[in-house]
């Protein structure tokens, strides 16, 4: 997925929060999106996720080659963030076969490689509200990961991870979204990427 950015910006009420962001971002790069609390990153990221509408400027979207209209921009995004949660009633079971009801899988992975992939084989059948913070994230970031997207949003994906989940979530990472458009927006963590195409500092656009 190539997205331009064209004198983006977004304001609440009469505060701006960032203006003229101009920008291309090639089809398969990781951009990181850095600033710290209140700086405006979490919600740059949504509004490349179609999250949000621009205040002012605008987004394009191709895929190979071919416009992706608004409209049809979420069949190509999967989206992980701290305000986005999971369905707590379920079971984790439960949560992947929704949403395999809705969304493929990337590759060719069953419902039954994703508990694996998530490493959480021994809750499969435990409703997600008994998850621990840590497992909650976990399971937030493999399925947007694991979705076959062709662009990945992650906000803050460390956070609530220990050292071992985090290593984990690289991994997964790695293997599934070296090659694809990947979006992550962090407070200068260098563990939440595995590498920066391009950096977009939000405190640039004031």
């Amino acid at each position: 997925m190539e997205v331009k950015l064209e004198q983006l910006g977004r304001r609440f009420g009469r505060d701006w929060i960032f203006r003229n962001i101009d920008c291309t971002i090639n089809d398969g790069s990781h951009t990181i999106i850095v600033g710290g609390n209140g700086s405006g990153k979490s919600t740059l990221l949504q509004l490349i996720s179609g999250f949000l509408s621009p205040s002012e400027g605008s987004l394009l979207f191709s895929k190979q080659g071919n416009t992706v209209e608004e409209k049809a921009l979420f069949k190509e995004v999967s989206i992980a963030a701290p305000y986005l949660d999971v369905f707590e009633d379920l079971t984790l079971d439960e949560m992947i076969n929704f949403q395999d009801q809705f969304r493929p899988w990337i590759g060719s992975l069953t419902s039954q490689d994703i508990v694996k992939e998530l490493e959480l084989e021994a809750h499969s059948h435990k409703q997600v509200k008994h998850f621990s913070s840590g497992m909650r994230q976990r399971l937030k970031l493999g399925l947007a990961i694991l979705t076959d997207s062709s662009m990945v949003c992650l906000d803050e994906p460390s956070s609530n991870l220990d050292k071992a989940a985090v290593t984990w979530y690289r991994n997964l990472l790695t293997k599934y979204a070296s090659n694809r458009t990947v979006f992550i927006s962090t407070n200068h963590v260098e563990e939440e990427y595995i590498r920066k195409d391009l950096v977009i500092a939000v405190t640039d656009f004031k």
